[in-house]
This record gives C-alpha cells, structure tokens and sequence, in this order.
C-alpha cells in the first residue's frame, strides 16, 4: 500500500512540474522543485503575468530571456518579469531549481501602487545575479527565508527583492518597438504552434503568420526558442504525448496520431532521442518501484 501511495504521490509531483515547464501554473503563489534530466527534457518557451525568480541548485543551463542568451550555473539567481519571454536549456546531464512564482494582481491585492506597477515593468533588471553580483547576499537571504516560509512569506519577500532590484538599477525604463515587434511575432507563432500542434504545420506557415520571409522567421524562432522550428514543435507534441501516456488509458498508437504523428516509426525516433527511452519503457518506468 505505501508503496502504491509513493509512485502516486512521485507522478503528480512529476505531473505538477510537468505543466509548470509548459507555463501552467496551479496556484498563485508557489514554490516548485524542478529536476530537468531524462523524464522531464523539455523547458517549452513561454511567458505569463506571474513574477518568477529561479534558484540554480545544481548544474549548469543556458537561459534565453526575450531573445538575450545567459548561461548560469549552481548558486546563480534568475529573474523573470512578468510577460517576459523565456526558456531553460540544460547544459548537463541533471539540472536542478527551485521556482518562486507569484501572480502580483493576486498575491498583493491591495498593495498594487503606482509605485510597484513601475517596477513590475522594469526592463532594466537583472536577468541573473550570480555571487560576484551587489545584490546577491541581500537577495540569497530573502530566497532562504522563501524556503522555509509559508505562502505569505514568499508573496512578501519576493516583492522585497523586486524593490532590492530596482534600487539597484538606475537606468531609465526603455521601449525597443523593434523589439517589441519582435516579442509579439514569435509569441503569436508559439500560440499559433500550442493550438495547432496536431495538425501539419510547415515552416512556410509559420512565416505566412509572422509575416516575415521563412530564412528570417526561422532565425528569429531559433533567437527567442534556442530550437528550430520543427525540432522545437516535435518536442512539444513529445511532452504533451508523454502527460497522455501517464494520464489515459490511451494506446500509444493513438497518442501519437492525436498529436500529429502520423508514422508510428518516426514518433518512436523522436520519443528516444528526446527522453533517452521508448515510449512503452517511459510509461512503465512510473509503474516501477525504483521511484
């Protein structure tokens, strides 16, 4: 029976993680322990209102934020502001974070001024602070009283190392409307992709949508992804089919047709050479009593 309890209890903690990486999040506060290894190889691009700072507990990643590329390794702190667009790639073989997320409209309901407001659309702010960094001390005590607290601690002391940031940063709030062009063209096409997945999507479409020839749209998709584009849509189906095998009944044949797979072989390739594993092997690996 304890048994049975633990691989449940392991696959909705792999369940909850999985729809965080996909940028769905369940509470509006929350603290998520992240391993990015052969189970969970996909960080999907995304953005959302949610105030976000990351911890790097081990390993190493490249970040790509708005399209600017940061590596990071253990100790390091990310930040992301809300609307931001962003993605985590791995650069070994075991990654490790802890999210801190908070939705401001919710969690400082009531304390939304004008002030904060300001700072929440601050595009000057550090990306990552790493050690060396002014702030890190004064930063790496609020995340440590983050993790031994309760929600109400989290809400406020992520607003305490928003208000640290902007201390820190002088520099006047600037718009880059080419950029900002930008943002919302490969945001368009990566809502167009989460919507359409299983159906045949072709590069040629893609640049139809943005509006940009198919050279320039590939290499803005890969700026802001770090993928191509068909390596990156095939990954996202792969994560999608991979949440259908643990949580159906589905056969993986068809898991695959309603993903937009529509060669059984291929899908198979795809699943190893993302996950390391067969699709039939993932599957009975959460079954196993090596959780």
């Amino acid at each position: 029976m304890a048994t049975e309890l633990n691989k449940k209890a392991y696959l909705e903690d792999y369940l909850r993680v999985q729809q965080y990486v996909c940028g769905a999040f369940l509470r509006p506060i929350d603290v998520i322990h992240v391993t990015m290894d052969s189970r969970l190889p996909f960080y999907t691009t995304h953005s959302h209102e949610e105030l976000e700072i990351l911890f790097v507990t081990n390993g190493t990643a490249n970040v790509i934020v708005d399209g600017n590329c940061f590596s990071v390794q253990k100790g390091d702190f990310v930040v992301f502001m809300p609307q931001t667009l962003h993605c985590v790639k791995p650069c070994n073989d075991q990654l490790a974070f802890t999210a801190f997320i908070v939705n401001p409209v919710v969690a400082w309901q009531g304390q939304i001024t004008q002030n904060i407001t300001q700072m929440l659309q601050n595009n000057n702010l550090p990306v990552v602070i790493s050690p060396n960094s002014q702030c890190y001390s004064l930063v790496k005590q609020q995340v440590d009283a983050m993790l031994k607290g309760e929600d109400a601690t989290v809400s406020n002391n992520m607003l305490d190392i928003l208000r640290l940031l902007c201390t820190q940063t002088s520099a006047p709030i600037h718009h880059d409307f080419t950029q900002n062009k930008r943002l919302y063209t490969i945001t368009k096409a990566l809502q167009h992709t989460q919507a359409h997945y299983s159906d045949s999507i072709t590069v040629e479409d893609i640049a139809a949508l943005c509006n940009y020839s198919t050279f320039y749209t590939m290499k803005l998709f890969k700026t802001y992804t770090g993928l191509p584009f068909i390596e990156y849509l095939n990954c996202y189906r792969l994560v999608l089919s991979a949440n259908q095998m643990l949580t159906t009944t589905k056969e993986i044949q068809q898991i695959a047709q309603e993903m937009g797979f529509h060669n059984i072989s291929y899908f198979n390739r795809q699943f190893r050479k993302l996950y390391n594993t067969t699709p039939k092997q993932f599957q009975a690996s959460f079954c196993s009593n090596d959780n």
